[in-house]
């Protein structure tokens, strides 16, 4: 987003040149904009890696606000008539989502319970409901499509780290499997197939 910086990601600058750059070509017709928000938003206290937008923490409210402003100004920037600009949502993100905690999970389970592997929908919906709506409003106000990956990624219930066919969704607890991505989340396809 404009205006962001944080300590350890001092290339981000360049990205969003480059995204900048490339959204002057008129020959692009859609550009979808993703991030891992909720770890923007996340209260840090303390943590002097935080996010900031414009200098202003992101785990105050001040800087939650500016952040959801600009980003809603680099939404508006990168539209032109013509072009689908969309706005990704977070996937589900928990410690307990990745492989490594599901496997731990079901090595301790007492009786076969498995307690890892799962975190409620409901629960972490709650929990980013500041950057839910927040950016789903950001989204609305620049007249950018809104793409919600839960309903895709989620049952009614739970969010899951392990696909119905055993295998790991995700390869840490933040970032989903590029072959999985490429064999079943299909919600992106017509931002990218066209």
């Amino acid at each position: 987003m404009l205006g962001a910086s944080e300590r350890r990601h001092p290339h981000c600058d360049r990205l969003l040149a480059d995204v900048l750059t490339l959204a002057d070509d008129p020959a692009v017709d859609g550009i979808v904009v993703g991030a891992q928000w909720f770890g923007y938003f996340a209260q840090l206290p303390g943590d002097e890696y935080r996010y900031r937008v414009d200098g202003v923490p992101l785990d105050a409210d001040e800087g939650r606000r500016q952040a959801l402003t600009r980003l809603e100004e680099l939404l508006r920037r990168i539209a032109r008539p013509g072009r689908r600009v969309s706005l990704l949502s977070n996937i589900p993100v928990s410690p307990v989502l990745d492989p490594r905690a599901v496997a731990r999970s079901k090595l301790f389970s007492i009786g076969g319970a498995e307690s890892g592997g799962r975190i409620g929908r409901s629960a972490f919906v709650a929990q980013n409901d500041f950057a839910y709506r927040g950016l789903a409003a950001a989204a609305a106000a620049a007249g950018a499509e809104w793409i919600d990956p839960l309903p895709h990624l989620c049952d009614a219930r739970y969010c899951y780290g392990m696909g119905t066919d055993g295998r790991a969704i995700y390869k840490d607890g933040a970032h989903l499997r590029p072959t999985f991505v490429r064999s079943q989340v299909r919600f992106l396809d017509r931002y990218i197939d066209g």
